[in-house]
């Protein structure tokens, strides 16, 4: 469920609606792809090595938690520089906290997964979990461009709501409270 969830919302929600957003408040071709290139890299590689340095020192059920509330709480300067003032550089600082969020929450959900399950079953395990995740490309931009459509005129926050809340919030506090305790651990006693 929480890969699910969290592929319909963090990840192809997400970035399913990004260029509407954008393109909707002024931002031109060359601008988008520039933001996209620069928050991604930056965002992304900011989170994934970020996470890593503390990947063994937290309770790994802990990080996707914090990168869906640095996600979430990055769509209030998304939301108030684009539709409130449509300063374009605050925009851009917005989107790369964004990435910082999703880099944080997805890196973690793949180490998260790949330890839940013992080595024999490692790789099977992983592959189906993700595919099975991968449904959630299905339903989420559908949900995310009709929430943002309905909502264009106050600053498409249908489309941040739902992807902060039930597409990042919801899957991190699932695995949160219901995950098994991974610190420390020794692998092959995580998934037994």
């Amino acid at each position: 469920i929480a890969w699910v969830l969290g592929y319909s919302g963090i990840v192809y929600g997400y970035g399913s609606y990004e260029a509407i957003q954008l393109v909707s408040i002024g931002f031109t071709a060359p601008e988008f792809f520039l933001l996209l290139i620069i928050t991604g890299s930056v965002g992304y590689g900011g989170g994934l090595l970020l996470f890593s340095l503390y990947n063994e020192r937290v309770e790994r059920r802990t990080l996707p938690l914090i990168g869906a509330i640095v996600f979430t709480l990055a769509f209030i300067p998304v939301w108030a520089f684009g539709y409130l003032d449509q300063n374009h550089v605050m925009e851009f600082v917005g989107y790369g906290i964004l990435n910082l969020g999703a880099g944080m929450w997805l890196f973690n959900m793949y180490n998260y997964t790949a330890a839940s399950y013992p080595t024999r079953l490692r790789s099977l395990g992983t592959g189906w979990t993700d595919g099975v995740g991968h449904l959630g490309s299905i339903f989420g931009p559908v949900i995310v461009v009709a929430l943002g459509d309905a909502t264009a005129h106050t600053g498409y926050w249908g489309f941040m709501v739902y992807c902060a809340v039930p597409g990042a919030l919801i899957p991190a506090l699932l695995l949160y409270f219901t995950g098994i305790k991974q610190k420390e651990a020794i692998l092959e006693e995580i998934s037994t």
